[in-house]
């Protein structure tokens, strides 16, 4: 949940602040460099007044003649380590002290100013976006949160923050730490020296916001489970272990912004957050192209089958159902490519989009993305085939018909009705995999077309950020797996995008609610009726049965057609086809759970964009986009992307840069199921992907190896190298019956040797390598069993610059398991002769 301040606290606090517009005006006059110190004076002075709330003297200040309550131990010599630490705390809060020694108090205060100015204009903000957008000067006024720099964002930026203007500004100069010793401890005191720090920063106010209690349980195995376990499941009948609640905080105007600093802090990264995935959902609806499906999914809270004629001793005895909610929709590709007919006003059009014609001799060929191409509303009919549209940006454009492409959507709502209660990651992949064959199924059938490959090879899936049944490892390798019977990975272009936590509500949650308030009337309509329910077996509705029997009666048929006619067309999220699955224990089996086990997918809970690459392999980053850049990029796919992958020219990647990395950088990594069923396949096609790609290595190949302990370089970076003892090949091929040794590798089956000439960074975390080393370092025989990429000669380049000698012995390790969890073997190093001796 948000953090959020009161408004009603934010007011009571403000109150204590208030100017009236005077003295405002007062402030905002700046003093000349050479004006006489009586005029600096003054506007303090006035600035004082305007913090005491327009009082025409002074308050009673601190008594600068009282004594101190103890010795500053800072003029001693330490006597325990304690009081040194706390003196060096103190020391580091106040670290500018030694730069501003040479200044007045008068020249303080007045650089104090602009930041109380600052804080009185975030104080008066109505809501807390645009309290975020006042602590990042940087966006400039009226910027959009979406349009910051991610080090400004995370607080790396010297400017933006409110950090920079409260507990880094402001407050320094307000309060003073002084040490009590009877206390014995630094405390907080309004600083005499400052004309600014007043009183009025002492007198107490309240304010309320919300936070989390744990509830009173008993101690239970469930709750000792760890909260980072990404596939724990969803129990209907489950009581949340902590309740929010709203609390009355009371203390000082320094501390209400103590806490309003702490809750703006992590509120604006998740605010930005917010935003940028709402403008990548915008840029998605604008950008989408024919021959791709978007889907959006959720589970809906379980509905319940009540009988409001029940005895008082049923009233303990519920029956539920689940109801899985999926949202399909595609543009027609024949509305897509018409180049004359009429458009009417708010039709929406992309400007100069290519056309999609289906080529007979390769069903899987699509035309590249017009980069230029862009989205527009249809405003009026000029004349002939000339049409005024508007761009997103509000700018008008006249535009010939043939140039315009009719962006119409075609929406298929399914909804899946189980009596399974439990929402975990398998009744997901159940779900979708029914789910994407009707649909498929009804494409074909309907708009063969919009389907030119028989199967749906390019998917955009959208789902909200529950980690019980959509964000774990698990259900991302499913995802994966969905390319198989579809022709891979070079033939599929699947994406899975997730909104923001907390926000994760749609389309699809709406047609839920529809669905089970028809159920809900339904029955409760029994109360009052003898002709019993339409479309149900037994005329009630008792079971989940009997739910699916009420609502597909209902939305199918003449039924659906006079509830259109009863209710409109409306152009907003209207549906063309209702689709209703249902899952029956009785009939259909349970669903199964087998017991899996995965290589942990990093990073996965900071990152909301994936694209699969592999079954059990993905490109991840931190942000969605879907500009026109990206959408050409991800409709090419993520398979020949390397280790690292920027997108050329995308929009968003410049305001990504943050700790040395870009929130808009894909990153290769693995979600590989190690076991459970199909783990054997899977390890298996896994292998015979290492095969192919050593077998086709050539000398001065370069290759990336997975490294084992080295934090510094996840991956290794190779070039293949002859030797003299293979004929002058780099490779050497293991077709013996079992495991063998060769040139001290541990190489499997039909595995492969690698003579491998090591490199490493020159620079930690930079991207120029020498050879591990120095320049006479000697190639390693070694197993293919860790490669993980060939094929990127085209991406390296190859600089001058001084020799690194490197002593480190970089030793490959092998053992049965498959994957890049694997235990220690012996040295792989070989001696032959010198190789490449320039960096790259």
């Amino acid at each position: 949940p948000e953090s959020s301040v009161d408004g009603d606290s934010k007011t009571s606090a403000s109150e204590s602040e208030s100017s009236d517009d005077g003295d405002s005006d007062g402030m905002a006059v700046e003093a000349d460099e050479e004006e006489a110190d009586d005029e600096l004076t003054g506007m303090l002075g006035s600035v004082t007044d305007w913090l005491q709330g327009g009082d025409d003297e002074m308050k009673s200040r601190h008594d600068s003649s009282s004594s101190d309550d103890g010795e500053n131990p800072a003029e001693t010599s330490d006597s325990n380590s304690t009081e040194g630490d706390e003196m060096k705390s103190s020391d580091d809060d106040s670290a500018d002290d030694n730069n501003t020694n040479s200044k007045s108090n008068e020249e303080l205060d007045a650089e104090a100013v602009p930041k109380l100015l600052r804080v009185r204009d975030l104080l008066e903000t109505t809501n807390k976006y645009d309290t975020c957008v006042a602590c990042l000067p940087c966006i400039g006024k009226g910027g959009k949160l979406e349009d910051a720099k991610m080090s400004c964002v995370n607080g790396e930026c010297p400017k933006c923050g409110m950090d920079k203007i409260w507990s880094k500004g402001l407050r320094r100069r307000l309060v003073k730490r002084e040490w009590d010793a009877g206390k014995k401890e630094w405390v907080d005191k309004l600083n005499k020296d400052s004309k600014l720090a007043t009183d009025v920063w002492a007198k107490k106010v309240q304010w309320r916001d919300y936070v989390t209690k744990a509830r009173p349980t008993k101690v239970d195995k469930s709750s000792r489970k760890s909260s980072a376990d990404k596939d724990s499941e969803y129990d209907p009948n489950a009581k949340a272990a902590r309740n929010i609640v709203l609390q009355t905080f009371e203390g000082t105007v320094i501390d209400f912004l103590d806490h309003i600093e702490k809750q703006i802090t992590s509120h604006i990264a998740h605010r930005n957050l917010v935003c940028t995935e709402h403008r990548s959902k915008k840029d998605y609806d604008h950008n989408s192209r024919p021959w791709t499906v978007h889907r959006d999914q959720d589970f809906a809270e379980n509905g319940s089958i009540e009988n409001f004629d029940k005895l008082q001793s049923e009233h303990w005895q519920k029956s539920q159902y689940t109801l899985f909610m999926a949202i399909n929709s595609f543009l027609l590709v024949d509305e897509w490519n018409k180049t004359e007919g009429s458009l009417d006003e708010g039709n929406e059009v992309t400007v100069d989009g290519e056309l999609y014609i289906k080529d007979p001799g390769d069903v899987h060929y699509r035309p590249e993305v017009n980069l230029n191409s862009f989205w527009a509303c249809v405003k009026s009919h000029v004349r002939d085939d000339i049409y005024c549209v508007v761009d997103e940006e509000g700018i008008e454009h006249e535009v010939e018909r043939r140039r315009l492409r009719l962006r119409k959507r075609h929406t298929i709502c399914v909804a899946h009705v189980s009596d399974d209660m439990k929402h975990d990651r398998f009744a997901m992949k159940t779900f979708s995999i029914k789910e994407l064959e009707d649909v498929e199924s009804y494409m074909r059938e309907n708009f063969p077309n919009d389907i030119p490959a028989g199967n749906i090879t390019h998917l955009h899936l959208h789902s909200d950020n529950a980690a019980t049944h959509f964000k774990s490892t698990g259900a991302m390798e499913s995802f994966t797996s969905f390319t198989t019977s579809r022709g891979g990975t070079l033939k599929c272009k699947y994406i899975w995008s997730f909104g923001a936590p907390g926000h994760g509500k749609g389309f699809f949650d709406g047609m839920g609610g529809v669905f089970k308030n028809m159920i809900h009337g339904l029955i409760k309509k029994t109360k009052t009726s003898t002709g019993g329910i339409e479309g149900t077996a037994s005329g009630y509705i008792e079971s989940p049965q009997d739910v699916f029997d009420a609502l597909e009666y209902r939305f199918s048929g003449e039924q659906l057609e006079a509830r259109r006619k009863k209710g409109g067309k409306g152009k907003k999220n209207q549906v063309d086809k209702y689709m209703f699955l249902q899952h029956i224990i009785e009939a259909d089996g349970e669903i199964r759970r087998p017991e899996e086990t995965f290589t942990s997918l990093e990073n996965i809970s900071s990152c909301y964009q994936f694209s699969v690459s592999n079954e059990g392999l993905v490109h991840s980053r931190e942000r969605s986009c879907w500009c026109i850049h990206c959408t050409a990029a991800m409709i090419n796919g993520s398979v020949e992307w390397n280790l690292s992958h920027n997108v050329r020219r995308c929009t968003s990647r410049s305001v990504g840069e943050s700790r040395g990395s870009n929130a808009y950088e894909f990153t290769k990594r693995q979600c590989a199921k190690v076991t459970g069923p199909s783990a054997t396949k899977t390890l298996a096609a896994r292998r015979q992907s290492r095969n192919d790609m050593a077998k086709g290595l050539g000398m001065g190949d370069w290759l990336v190896f997975k490294s084992t302990d080295d934090p510094k370089q996840p991956f290794w970076l190779g070039r293949a190298v002859s030797k003299s003892d293979w004929g002058g090949q780099c490779i050497k091929h293991n077709n013996s019956n079992g495991s063998k040794v060769i040139e001290g590798a541990m190489v499997s089956k039909n595995g492969y040797a690698i003579n491998v000439q090591w490199y490493t960074v020159k620079e930690d975390g930079g991207l120029e390598y020498v050879i591990e080393g120095g320049d006479n370092a000697q190639p390693f025989v070694c197993s293919n069993h860790s490669l993980l990429l060939t094929g990127i000669n085209e991406s390296v380049n190859q600089v001058t610059g001084s020799r690194v000698r490197v002593t480190r012995r970089r030793t490959v390790r092998s053992n049965q398991l498959e994957g890049f969890d694997y235990g220690m073997r012996s040295n792989l190093q070989t001696s032959e002769e010198d190789f490449f001796s320039r960096e790259y």
